[in-house]
């Protein structure tokens, strides 16, 4: 037996209702409407049954995304709602259905919650089919591409299997010597049993030029969303959207949402693998001294770990690198069991390196976004445009627009800083001498870093604030000093441009938080300009690194802080204040500071 699909006119088949959720706010029902069950068919006088394989390839959901009708007996007339969206899930075919806010609509829809309607049918026509063997004495024919159209509620279903229906067969009925079938009295529509003279004229239709056209477009969305997953490196995520059938449009809203809220960072172990005993056991001291006397002799577990990093980096330290499982390692436990350990320093405790560079820097307070342990350049997507939308007249094409993409980068710059410390300083071997030493260097590092997010030149130093084009401004009308206005006028900066989320704080010098401490908004209110700490609703984070007559505002989360887990690398110059018994330290570390969008910050100066 032969089938030649060109000749199956469109088809129909339904089950039983499976509804899953069913919202009655929305008027909305989840429901399965397809399956693999067989339905038997007939062709030119003989049986067969059908299978729709439903496989990620196998149905075209393009029309079903194109607010397909939902309707009763699949009657094009009696639309009682639309079709939401459509997809493949455990071998069913599945959609969201909303009904219509019409008395008709709500009446079916109040049906279907109260059990009275439950079968599902929808149309469908076959794109390729193949012969599959035989079952029950039948032939079976699979259809491997077939594209639904349109959902029904019916009455009499034929595959019980799923959602609400997939209705009996009443068309390719038997034939006689290849000649069109003569369809029994009963199947016969009114327009057929009106005399010749009262028919409604026949509308040809071209189901060729239909296919072409409906192949046309699959081509077309295919290559589309090919494009943009090629584009945007998400090729993999592309190829899933083609195989489920989403639309172009479904595509581009699902990569704007990742584009807008990436994925977190992944970032592999910078750490060495000491153990918890190592790391408490490691002293920074221990590095200064071996430095400073070249006498390794009691840092060998010092030398050792920065013998392990310049292996894995390939490259040899200035000095002895500081692994990054004691630059993040918590607070040391101490006990008072030993003299020597902790018996005269109770209580006398220090945490990590990291710890103490975030605690003294102003960006770390206001909110600003840290990602430690870096490997590698990080580049981290933005978008920087968006698609527009247009009305048009009907019968008019929109004009094409698309979202677009751009790149923060991050890259590890050297950053270094040093610190005079005396000879007796550092041969004291008290762990409070060891958390003022780390205390000391990472204040001296965050100072370096915070000074950058705000004024970096860019090159060897990263680009900040001050320098950055899109950072929005306000200039103070009088020399130094904002007024109320002005201090509101830097939050309507960033409002504007509808960046008024996340940790929203505003920055200002030490001196100039004073002085509007004792300015009042106006003549009449008594109130001051900051009160406490905070002004217009948003803290007010002071620091003497700020020039005393700025002021920033914005979303401090959008600025983003890199650190790279290569290790600090520790050197020391005995030479420069030697004739005092200083040491001065020298400490390099791999960071980088990056502005995810301009918009979200205004500064205000005179």
């Amino acid at each position: 037996m032969k089938i030649d699909i060109a000749k199956l006119t469109s088809l129909q088949r339904g089950h039983e209702a499976t509804i899953s959720d069913i919202d009655t706010e929305n008027s909305t029902i989840l429901l399965s409407f397809s399956s693999e069950q067989a339905v038997e068919r007939g062709y030119y006088g003989e049986r067969y049954l059908e299978v729709l394989e439903h496989s990620a390839s196998s149905i075209n959901f393009e029309r079903l995304h194109s607010k397909a009708p939902f309707l009763n007996q699949h009657d094009p007339d009696q639309q009682v709602g639309v079709v939401e969206k459509a997809w493949l899930e455990d071998g069913k075919g599945r959609a969201m259905v909303r009904f219509s806010k019409s008395d008709k609509g709500q009446e079916y829809f109040n049906d279907f919650v109260d059990g009275i309607r439950g079968n599902i049918s929808f149309g469908y026509t076959i794109d390729e089919m193949i012969e599959d063997g035989e079952r029950d004495g039948l032939p079976v024919f699979k259809a491997t591409r077939f594209t639904p159209f349109e959902i029904s509620q019916v009455s009499i279903p034929a595959d019980n299997s799923v959602g609400l229906g997939r209705m009996l067969d009443t068309g390719n009925i038997e034939v006689d010597q290849g000649k069109e079938p003569e369809q029994p009295e009963q199947l016969r529509t009114e327009d057929e049993k009106m005399p010749e003279e009262k028919k409604q004229p026949v509308v040809e239709v071209n189901e060729s030029e239909i296919r072409e056209k409906i192949l046309a477009d699959q081509k077309l969305r295919v290559e589309q969303i090919g494009d943009l997953g090629q584009r945007h490196n998400v090729q993999d995520i592309a190829n899933e959207a083609i195989a489920s059938g989403k639309s172009v449009e479904e595509f581009r809203s699902e990569l704007l949402h990742k584009l807008e809220k990436p994925e977190p960072v992944k970032m592999e172990d910078p750490k060495i693998g000491l153990s918890e005993k190592e790391v408490r056991s490691y002293s920074f001291l221990n590095v200064v001294n071996a430095l400073a006397s070249r006498d390794f002799s009691k840092a060998g577990l010092e030398l050792e770990a920065s013998q392990e990093i310049a292996k894995r980096l390939g490259k040899d330290p200035q000095g002895l690198f500081v692994p990054y499982d004691v630059q993040a390692s918590g607070k040391r436990d101490l006990t008072t069991q030993d003299a020597t350990q902790a018996g005269y320093l109770v209580q006398n405790e220090y945490g990590s390196f990291i710890d103490y560079l975030y605690k003294s820097m102003f960006t770390s307070q206001a909110g600003a976004t840290v990602l430690s342990g870096l490997q590698g350049d990080l580049l981290i997507p933005k978008q920087t445009g968006s698609a527009t939308g247009y009305w048009v007249n009907e019968g008019v094409a929109p004009t094409a627009s698309n979202l677009t993409t751009g790149q923060v980068s991050l890259v590890p710059r050297t950053l270094g800083t040093y610190s005079d410390l005396s000879r007796k300083l550092l041969i004291q071997s008290s762990p409070s001498i060891e958390g003022l030493v780390r205390a000391d260097l990472a204040k001296r590092m965050g100072i370096a870093l915070d000074t950058a997010a705000l004024s970096g030149a860019g090159a060897t130093e990263p680009m900040g604030l001050d320098n950055i084009t899109g950072v929005g401004s306000v200039t103070w009308a009088t020399t130094a000093t904002p007024t109320w206005g002005e201090i509101v006028d830097l939050e309507t900066a960033v409002a504007v441009d509808d960046a008024l989320l996340g940790s929203l704080n505003y920055v200002t010098s030490a001196s100039l938080r004073g002085e509007l401490k004792q300015i009042k908004k106006d003549a009449g209110s008594g109130d001051f300009v900051i009160e406490g700490n905070s002004t217009n609703g948003y803290p007010v984070i002071p620091t003497n690194i700020c020039a005393s007559n700025k002021m920033y505002f914005g979303n401090w989360s959008d600025l983003l802080i890199g650190y790279w887990g290569n290790g600090l690398d520790i050197l020391t110059d005995p030479y420069t204040n030697s004739a005092s018994g200083t040491v001065r330290i020298r400490v390099l570390m791999d960071a980088d500071i990056a502005v995810r969008h301009a918009e979200s910050f205004a500064i205000g100066s005179d």
